[in-house]
Protein backbone atom coordinates (compact mmCIF):
# COMPACT_ATOMS: atom_id res chain seq x y z
CA UNK A 1 0.00 0.00 0.00
CA UNK A 2 2.86 2.28 1.22
CA UNK A 3 5.20 1.70 -2.05
CA UNK A 4 1.66 1.93 -4.49
CA UNK A 5 1.24 5.71 -2.95
CA UNK A 6 4.61 6.13 -3.33
CA UNK A 7 4.41 5.83 -7.18
CA UNK A 8 1.76 8.00 -7.56
CA UNK A 9 3.00 10.87 -6.18
CA UNK A 10 5.14 12.19 -8.31
CA UNK A 11 2.66 11.92 -10.66
CA UNK A 12 0.47 14.24 -9.01
CA UNK A 13 3.07 16.89 -8.71
CA UNK A 14 3.80 16.74 -12.24
CA UNK A 15 0.08 16.53 -13.04
CA UNK A 16 -0.39 19.64 -9.82
CA UNK A 17 1.87 21.66 -11.83
CA UNK A 18 0.78 21.08 -15.47
CA UNK A 19 -2.97 22.06 -14.24
CA UNK A 20 -1.32 25.17 -11.88
CA UNK A 21 0.35 26.31 -15.78
CA UNK A 22 -2.56 26.10 -17.61
CA UNK A 23 -4.75 28.07 -15.14
CA UNK A 24 -2.03 30.73 -14.92
CA UNK A 25 -2.12 30.74 -19.17
CA UNK A 26 -5.43 31.09 -19.28
CA UNK A 27 -6.54 33.64 -16.45
CA UNK A 28 -2.90 35.40 -17.49
CA UNK A 29 -3.91 35.77 -21.42
CA UNK A 30 -4.46 39.70 -21.03
CA UNK A 31 -1.03 39.85 -20.01
CA UNK A 32 0.96 37.64 -21.49
CA UNK A 33 -0.77 38.27 -25.21
CA UNK A 34 0.93 41.55 -25.44
CA UNK A 35 3.78 40.42 -23.59
CA UNK A 36 4.83 38.14 -26.30
CA UNK A 37 3.90 40.37 -28.99
CA UNK A 38 6.23 43.06 -27.62
CA UNK A 39 8.89 40.38 -27.22
CA UNK A 40 8.85 39.39 -30.83
CA UNK A 41 8.55 42.63 -31.84
CA UNK A 42 11.85 43.66 -29.92
CA UNK A 43 13.52 40.66 -31.07
CA UNK A 44 12.68 41.48 -34.74
CA UNK A 45 13.32 45.11 -34.44
CA UNK A 46 16.43 44.46 -32.44
CA UNK A 47 19.03 44.47 -35.67
CA UNK A 48 17.19 47.87 -36.81
CA UNK A 49 17.34 49.43 -33.69
CA UNK A 50 21.27 48.44 -33.23
CA UNK A 51 21.52 50.05 -37.04
CA UNK A 52 20.22 53.11 -35.34
CA UNK A 53 22.71 53.28 -32.66
CA UNK A 54 25.83 52.26 -34.63
CA UNK A 55 24.87 55.06 -36.97
CA UNK A 56 25.24 57.95 -34.23
CA UNK A 57 21.08 57.64 -33.29
CA UNK A 58 20.66 57.81 -29.34
CA UNK A 59 18.90 54.42 -27.48
CA UNK A 60 15.65 56.56 -27.06
CA UNK A 61 15.50 57.79 -30.95
CA UNK A 62 16.13 54.83 -32.04
CA UNK A 63 13.39 52.77 -30.32
CA UNK A 64 11.34 55.43 -31.02
CA UNK A 65 12.21 55.61 -35.15
CA UNK A 66 11.58 51.34 -34.94
CA UNK A 67 7.83 51.93 -32.89
CA UNK A 68 7.32 54.53 -35.03
CA UNK A 69 8.12 51.83 -38.14
CA UNK A 70 5.95 49.07 -36.69
CA UNK A 71 3.43 51.30 -36.56
CA UNK A 72 3.23 52.60 -39.74
CA UNK A 73 3.31 48.99 -41.06
CA UNK A 74 0.17 48.14 -38.56
CA UNK A 75 -1.56 51.27 -40.03
CA UNK A 76 -0.75 50.34 -43.65
CA UNK A 77 -2.45 46.48 -42.69
CA UNK A 78 -5.38 48.42 -40.79
CA UNK A 79 -5.98 50.90 -44.07
CA UNK A 80 -6.35 47.41 -45.86
CA UNK A 81 -8.67 46.14 -43.45
CA UNK A 82 -11.00 48.69 -43.75
CA UNK A 83 -10.98 49.10 -47.20
CA UNK A 84 -11.84 45.32 -47.49
CA UNK A 85 -14.13 45.38 -45.05
CA UNK A 86 -15.94 48.86 -47.36
CA UNK A 87 -15.38 46.37 -50.10
CA UNK A 88 -18.02 44.04 -48.08
CA UNK A 89 -20.60 46.38 -46.61
CA UNK A 90 -20.70 47.98 -50.48
CA UNK A 91 -21.73 44.19 -51.68
CA UNK A 92 -23.56 43.13 -48.13
CA UNK A 93 -27.17 43.94 -49.25
CA UNK A 94 -27.07 42.14 -52.67
CA UNK A 95 -25.86 38.80 -50.20
CA UNK A 96 -27.92 39.58 -47.27
CA UNK A 97 -30.68 39.62 -50.18
CA UNK A 98 -29.92 36.31 -51.39
CA UNK A 99 -29.76 34.55 -48.24
CA UNK A 100 -33.46 35.89 -47.20
CA UNK A 101 -34.46 34.57 -50.19
CA UNK A 102 -32.14 31.01 -49.28
CA UNK A 103 -33.86 30.89 -45.74
CA UNK A 104 -37.43 31.43 -47.29
CA UNK A 105 -36.78 28.43 -49.56
CA UNK A 106 -35.18 26.43 -46.42
CA UNK A 107 -38.58 26.97 -44.80
CA UNK A 108 -40.58 26.17 -47.48
CA UNK A 109 -38.92 23.18 -47.70
CA UNK A 110 -38.81 22.14 -43.91
CA UNK A 111 -42.67 22.96 -43.95
CA UNK A 112 -43.29 20.47 -47.07
CA UNK A 113 -40.81 17.82 -46.67
CA UNK A 114 -40.82 17.69 -42.80
CA UNK A 115 -43.88 18.71 -41.69
CA UNK A 116 -42.62 21.50 -39.58
CA UNK A 117 -45.51 24.44 -38.91
CA UNK A 118 -45.28 28.06 -39.09
CA UNK A 119 -44.28 28.27 -34.90
CA UNK A 120 -41.19 26.34 -36.17
CA UNK A 121 -40.87 29.19 -38.50
CA UNK A 122 -41.49 31.62 -36.45
CA UNK A 123 -38.69 30.16 -33.68
CA UNK A 124 -36.01 30.19 -35.98
CA UNK A 125 -36.40 33.60 -36.72
CA UNK A 126 -36.03 34.34 -32.96
CA UNK A 127 -33.27 32.13 -32.47
CA UNK A 128 -31.30 33.67 -35.44
CA UNK A 129 -32.37 37.34 -33.85
CA UNK A 130 -31.11 36.02 -30.56
CA UNK A 131 -27.69 34.53 -32.32
CA UNK A 132 -27.05 38.52 -34.23
CA UNK A 133 -26.93 39.63 -30.59
CA UNK A 134 -25.00 37.09 -28.80
CA UNK A 135 -22.53 37.89 -32.16
CA UNK A 136 -22.60 41.57 -31.76
CA UNK A 137 -21.77 40.82 -28.26
CA UNK A 138 -18.72 38.85 -28.65
CA UNK A 139 -17.53 41.11 -31.27
CA UNK A 140 -17.35 43.97 -29.46
CA UNK A 141 -15.74 42.36 -26.45
CA UNK A 142 -13.18 40.86 -29.25
CA UNK A 143 -12.77 44.57 -30.22
CA UNK A 144 -12.09 46.21 -26.90
CA UNK A 145 -10.02 43.32 -26.27
CA UNK A 146 -7.15 44.18 -29.37
CA UNK A 147 -7.64 47.81 -28.21
CA UNK A 148 -6.18 46.73 -25.13
CA UNK A 149 -3.62 44.65 -26.45
CA UNK A 150 -2.63 47.27 -29.26
CA UNK A 151 -1.89 49.92 -26.75
CA UNK A 152 0.15 47.55 -24.64
CA UNK A 153 2.38 45.66 -27.23
CA UNK A 154 4.21 48.85 -27.74
CA UNK A 155 5.05 49.80 -24.73
CA UNK A 156 6.40 45.97 -23.76
CA UNK A 157 8.10 45.88 -26.78
CA UNK A 158 9.83 49.60 -26.13
CA UNK A 159 10.74 48.17 -22.69
CA UNK A 160 12.37 44.89 -24.05
CA UNK A 161 14.35 47.27 -26.51
CA UNK A 162 15.22 49.65 -24.04
CA UNK A 163 16.33 46.97 -20.83
CA UNK A 164 18.42 44.98 -23.44
CA UNK A 165 22.21 44.05 -22.61
CA UNK A 166 23.89 44.42 -25.86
Amino acid sequence: MQNNIQSITPILKYLQVILLTAAILYFGETLFIPLFFGLLIAIVMHPVCKWFEVHGWGRYLSITACLLIVTILFAALLALLVWQIKVFSDEAPVMFGKLEGVMQQMQLWMIENIGATADLKNNLGENIAGTVGGIVSSAFQATVNTLFILFLTPVYAALFMYHRKV
